[in-house]
């Protein structure tokens, strides 16, 4: 199998009377621990806590040493590239990235839409650019060095849950009793704040807005503190800079599984 999942519903984890009187978050954290657990009980080294619309990639395109530990960056476009990269890092004596949690800043991309040229930029016929987030939309907020967290929002964490002591995963029971643990410092003893800069990183998280459509269509318990469309506007509106690091993905992906079979997997997306 390419692709396994687990699905965890409300009622597999979460008591009906606590669905009604609890928010979003505290519910979140309930998922969030038995995603760890699985994962440690399966024998899973790393293991990433993001939402559907934001994706893991190099901080800059192939090849370029632009970043504080001047090493060339690998190709998005290569099958497991990143976990190669976090295998390789874990020997490279001031690599930042051999913690049991790493914290990797967020980008957000805006709604702005680009030109049929570029959206179709390096995907293979007959599969279309404008079906997927990643490759329709290339404006983002700007790199802010001092308060990239305020305008892309907080770091999010990879955690390899091979070297997490079980103790120190966070107990969670139905009426929430908690340690302080969030989606942005899923591990509090291990997990270092989330506030990374952009500049200080070789991995980044794209987080895509999306379109209105796809926006409104997200139903939580969030929704009364701004799933409107003025809200929308003001992430879908940004044209700071333009990125399209994440591009090569959709031609690596029909190389390694052939148009047919790629076409198949992705026949449901958009």
């Amino acid at each position: 199998d390419i692709f396994r999942g687990k699905l965890w519903e409300h009622d597999n984890i979460i008591a009906k009377k606590a669905r009604m009187t609890h928010t979003h978050r505290q519910r979140q954290n309930m998922f969030i621990r038995n995603c760890m657990v699985h994962m440690k009980e399966v024998g899973r080294t790393w293991v990433m806590l993001t939402d559907p619309d934001e994706y893991l990639l190099f901080n800059g395109p192939k090849g370029s040493t632009k970043n504080y530990a001047r090493i060339p960056y690998p190709g998005i476009e290569e099958e497991g590239s990143i976990l190669k990269f976090l295998q390789s890092e874990q020997n490279r004596p001031d690599s930042n990235y051999t913690h049991s949690c790493i914290s990797i800043p967020r980008m957000l991309f805006s709604a702005v839409e680009s030109s049929s040229q570029e959206v179709n930029n390096q995907v293979p016929s007959p599969l279309q650019g404008s079906i997927f987030d990643t490759l329709r939309y290339r404006k983002h907020m700007r790199r802010n060095f001092t308060h990239h967290h305020i305008a892309n929002g907080w770091s999010k964490s990879i955690m390899d849950m091979s070297r997490v002591d079980w103790n120190d995963i966070p107990t969670v029971d139905q009426s929430f009793q908690t340690m302080p643990m969030n989606i942005h410092k899923p591990i509090p003893k291990i997990c270092p704040p989330p506030f990374v800069k952009n500049h200080e990183t070789l991995l980044r998280i794209n987080h895509y807005v999306g379109s209105w459509e796809a926006f409104s269509h997200r139903v939580d318990a969030r929704a009364s503190e701004g799933r409107d469309k003025s809200r929308w506007e003001k992430k879908a509106n940004q044209t700071d800079e333009t990125d399209d690091n994440i591009r090569p993905w959709i031609s690596g992906f029909v190389e390694e599984y052939g148009t047919t079979q790629a076409q198949e997997m992705l026949k449901e997306t958009g």
